[in-house]
């Protein structure tokens, strides 16, 4: 996807003008021929706008297994309310593993883990970690996945607590150091057990795993975790006894691909979008001041629907759509240009909600916008997509489906793993309308 300043917009928009010889807009959607055009010996060519509904839905789950990082944190945001992260994970022991009860002995014991370097929120104050021990296994659901909503009972007194600052960025890894008696506890187990043929099942079941959470007074903020096997697992320290103390480490894995989720709890009462309670509810824009979420974390995505697609049927009869442009103007109060996605994806999708496939362009490829930056005036930045094959499309249906639309999201690739959000401005927001631009002409029929 390209990035374009808006000086080369403003030229590319005088080079759309002297071909088509014209610009003008309909504020209601209707094709108006009355104005902004200018007429050749063989047709008429004209830009318009037609309106377009913009609405909020939120997918009911976002799954957060098997994927490559986690989150943990608390973070309350004044726009789109509290937002809580806590990771689970299982535990197994590690093959070969022996303790000589004579000559070793136990330091401590830790869990360890390591930010990613992605983080949102007020990471200048202190996160305080808590971890818990579960108290029943970690199961998939019937899909073999687990999602954002998915939640693992834990002991309310927590293993083991610390807090540090975290700065945005940062990869260094943070050992969180546990109660003792947790590695007393697996020794005993392990030297009681060790040699039954179901020795890791009743391992599985005595020690289930742990919840890795923050407090919600002292944190703010939410970081991203490495979910890698070389980066997170728990370490045992101990030495034996003898004349020249040896110092031991004993990893045990945790169970990452298959058990490891993130539960993602929302508090957002105050916020117009808690109103969504369904995959198939639609938040009109008109219910959220002209402005709609799109956040991966919770599923929550925007909605494009064409209400008077049918009046574009007039120009198929007698001319032809030559560029559909849609224009999505990301509300700047509430994001700064950094921080802008360099990209945000399409998809079709139907009455309920379901999504459909991603629009692609003439090569087949998946459609990405172009981002207009303007730093000069916020209200021009904004993404362009161009969407004249899927116009062109629907029109040529036997009968216009006004309950088909169009969804906007972040990649796939970040849902259940990140928590950043963007506002859409709607088609009657004031300062940061989003519109369809319609490039057409007509021809002359005596």
């Amino acid at each position: 996807m390209s990035i374009i300043s808006i000086q080369s917009k403003l030229l590319l928009l005088v080079s759309i003008a002297l071909f088509a010889c014209c610009m003008t807009s309909c504020d209601e959607g209707d094709l108006d021929v009355a104005k902004g055009f200018v007429r050749s010996d063989t047709y008429t060519a004209l830009i318009d706008t037609v309106s377009i509904n913009l609405s909020s839905i939120k997918a009911d789950s976002v799954q957060t297994s098997g994927r490559e990082s986690g989150l943990v944190g608390y973070y309350n945001n004044p726009l789109i309310g509290s937002q809580k992260a806590t990771s689970y994970f299982g535990i197994t022991t590690p093959e070969g593993f022996s303790w000589d009860k004579e000559k070793q002995v136990i330091d401590s014991i830790a869990l360890i883990i390591k930010p990613n370097g992605y983080s949102i929120g007020d990471t200048s104050s202190v996160i305080s970690f808590q971890v818990h021990q579960l108290k029943e296994q970690i199961v998939r659901n019937n899909s073999g996945y687990l999602n954002n909503i998915n939640h693992i009972d834990f002991e309310e007194e927590p293993l083991g607590t610390k807090s540090l600052l975290i700065w945005p960025g940062e990869q260094k890894s943070i050992v969180l150091t546990l109660n003792k008696q947790l590695a007393i506890d697996i020794i005993d187990f392990i030297d009681e057990n060790k040699g039954l043929s179901t020795y890791t099942t009743l391992f599985r079941e005595n020690f289930k795993g742990f919840a890795i959470q923050t407090d919600t007074l002292q944190t703010n903020a939410i970081i991203g975790i490495d979910i890698d096997s070389e980066e997170c697992f728990l370490r045992l320290y101990s030495h034996k006894a003898t004349l020249e103390e040896q110092e031991i480490t004993t990893d045990f894995d945790l169970l990452l691909t298959t058990s490891h989720f993130t539960e993602i709890e929302e508090s957002n009462l105050l916020s117009p979008w808690d109103q969504l309670t369904s995959e198939k509810d639609r938040l009109n824009e008109n219910q959220t001041d002209s402005e709609c979420l799109i956040q991966n974390g919770n599923g929550y995505r925007i909605r494009i629907d064409f209400p008077h697609l049918n009046n574009l049927l007039e120009i198929k009869e007698q001319g032809r759509i030559v560029k559909a442009e849609l224009v999505l103007r990301p509300v700047m109060d509430y994001i700064k240009y950094a921080d802008l996605p360099s990209t945000i994806y399409i998809n079709e999708i139907d009455k309920i909600n379901s999504l459909g496939d991603f629009l692609y362009n003439t090569s087949g490829e998946t459609l990405t916008p172009t981002l207009y930056k303007d730093v000069i005036n916020n209200k021009n930045t904004y993404y362009s997509f161009d969407i004249t094959n899927y116009i062109n499309t629907r029109i040529q249906e036997a009968i216009v489906d006004t309950n088909q639309g169009l969804a906007i999201s972040f990649t796939d690739s970040n849902a259940g793993t990140q928590l950043d959000y963007m506002v859409m401005g709607g088609y009657y927001n004031q300062n940061y309308k989003s519109e369809l631009k319609i490039y057409y002409y007509y021809y002359d029929i005596q």
